[in-house]
Formats: C-alpha cells, sequence, structure tokens
C-alpha cells in the first residue's frame, strides 16, 4: 500500500493529466550502436500515454545586432511531463525515444529523460518531424 505522500501524489498527477493532458503514440526507439541511428526497439511495446506539452518559446531580433547585424534565434525547450505510473518498471522512455502528437500529428524525439521527483518523467524533446 502506497504512503499517504504517494497516494496524493499520484491524485495530483492524475489531475494535472486530465486538466492539462494530452494524448501521445509512445513510440520506443534505441541505437544499437553508438552514432548510430535510432530504431524501433522490438523489447518494449508502443502504446498510447496522456503527458502536458509544454512549448515555451523566446525570439529575438536584436541579438548581434552590433557584431553582425541583426541575427534571429529562437531558444526553445520543448518538454513533455509524463506520470511514471503509465510505464512499468524499467519500460520507462529512454533517450532516442519518439512520442507522436496526436492532435497535430507532430513527431518529437527524446534528448533527455529527468524525474522531477513528483511522481513524473521530464522528457527533453526536439521535433523531428511537422
Amino acid at each position: 500500500m502506497p504512503s499517504a505522500f504517494a497516494a496524493l501524489e499520484n491524485r495530483l498527477s492524475d489531475a494535472i493529466d486530465l486538466q492539462f493532458g494530452e494524448p501521445f503514440t509512445f513510440q520506443p526507439h534505441a541505437a544499437p550502436v553508438p552514432n548510430a541511428k535510432p530504431s524501433q526497439d522490438p523489447t518494449r511495446g508502443a502504446r498510447t500515454v496522456v503527458g502536458v506539452f509544454d512549448e515555451p518559446s523566446f525570439v529575438s531580433t536584436e541579438i548581434g545586432a552590433e557584431v553582425r547585424g541583426s541575427s534571429r534565434f529562437s531558444m526553445r525547450k520543448l518538454t513533455l511531463s509524463i506520470d511514471v505510473r503509465q510505464f512499468a518498471v524499467g519500460e520507462g522512455p529512454r533517450r532516442f525515444d519518439r512520442f507522436l502528437r496526436q492532435g497535430t500529428g507532430t513527431l518529437y524525439e527524446v534528448t533527455d529523460v529527468k524525474q522531477d521527483g513528483e511522481g513524473r518523467f521530464k522528457l527533453m524533446l526536439n521535433q523531428v518531424a511537422p
């Protein structure tokens, strides 16, 4: 039986997913050898999960104006927050895994996986295809 704190954490995570979550198709991938192109990982199955997508952005057209004229850049850190309970132990998301955002059809690849200490994975993403 989970502790009272763990039960509260689970209820909070459920409320977050209910309010802000959206469906993603989890597509496990792995790189068989270093520097190889990642491919489907047959040891873990694809399935639908619910996650909270975050796409903060900052765009500037004035950086470097004094040195080489105005250069445009974008600083975006795409993240996906997913409840750890959606994965079996040892089957959680890993680097190179892909998530298809069902609402937009956009495909993302995981660049880093962290746990937030509150029962959720925080995945750093790169957009692979629109």
